[in-house]
């Protein structure tokens, strides 16, 4: 079940921070797959899969 809302969290430095790391894991990733996990309001983990092609 999918929940959206309207409002938005103020950012704070563990926000900036958080987006920071999501960023950089982006930057590095050419296939696979990032996976946030958000607990009361605050990104406590980022889970990297990366898969490596053979052959491509």
């Amino acid at each position: 079940m999918n929940r959206h809302t309207t409002l938005s969290p103020k950012p704070t430095p563990d926000h900036d921070a958080a987006v920071e790391q999501i960023s950089q894991a982006l930057n590095g990733l050419r296939f696979g797959s990032i996976s946030v996990v958000v607990h009361d309001g605050r990104v406590t983990q980022i889970d990297v899969t990366e898969k490596r092609r053979l052959g491509v």
